[in-house]
């Protein structure tokens, strides 16, 4: 290789570097700093201040057999659920 070449491979690296090295700082921050907790009983509040609104849903579960002598044998199963419904407040639902 050339040492043009080499200066100008080594000039990217470097850059590269420099941007990661000041972005890292803001890459691991979330945007929200509430606990899930805190989240959850958030989008509850929206969801009763709007008065009506739409859910799909899709819940994948996998079922393991805990190891013990009496489930020897036994295989994980899957279970599927696809749920969609509404909601009208104060007192309609319908899923």
């Amino acid at each position: 290789m050339s040492k043009g070449r080499v200066r100008w491979i080594s000039l990217v690296i470097l850059t590269l570097v420099a941007i990661l090295a000041t972005a890292s700082g803001r890459l691991t921050v979330r945007a929200d700093g509430a606990s899930p907790a805190e989240m959850l009983e958030r989008a509850w509040r929206n969801a009763q201040d709007a008065g009506s609104y739409r859910f799909i849903s899709d819940i994948d579960q996998t079922l393991v057999p805990r190891p013990i002598p009496q489930m020897i044998g036994q295989r994980e199963s899957a279970i599927h659920l696809a749920l969609d419904g509404a909601v009208l407040l104060p007192d309609r639902a319908y899923v």
